[in-house]
C-alpha cells in the first residue's frame, strides 16, 4: 500500500512540472507595498533580518557558493528571485544587502 501511494505521489508531481510555453522563474513586481501593521521603517528593516535562531549556513560559505553551471555567486539577486526570495538594498539592519528573511 504504502509503495502504491508513494508511486501514485510520484507520479503526480512528474505532471506538475511547468509548462514550457510559461516563462520559468518569478515574475517582477511593478511596485511593492508592505502590509499596514503600524510598524516604522526602522522596525519592518528590523523584523525582515531579525536572527530566529535557525542557521542554513554561515554567510562566510554562502559568500563562496556559486550558481550550479555558472560563474554567478549563490547571493546574486537574480538568482535568489528566482528562488522567490525578495532582495533588499543594504543597511544598518542589513549590512550584507541580504534577502528579506535572511540574517
Amino acid at each position: 500500500m504504502a509503495c502504491a501511494l508513494l508511486l501514485g505521489s510520484s507520479l503526480w508531481l512528474a505532471g506538475c512540472g511547468s509548462d514550457p510555453e510559461t516563462p520559468s522563474g518569478f515574475l517582477e513586481p511593478t511596485s511593492l507595498r508592505w502590509a499596514e501593521q503600524g510598524w516604522t521603517d526602522d522596525e519592518r528593516e528590523r523584523w525582515h533580518h531579525l536572527n530566529s535562531g535557525q542557521q542554513f549556513a554561515p554567510l562566510n560559505w554562502l559568500k563562496a557558493l556559486r550558481v550550479p553551471g555558472t560563474d554567478h555567486h549563490f547571493l546574486d539577486n537574480t538568482f535568489l528571485r528566482e528562488l522567490g526570495f525578495m532582495p533588499k538594498a543594504a543597511s544598518v539592519h542589513n549590512p550584507e544587502a541580504l534577502p528579506v528573511g535572511f540574517s
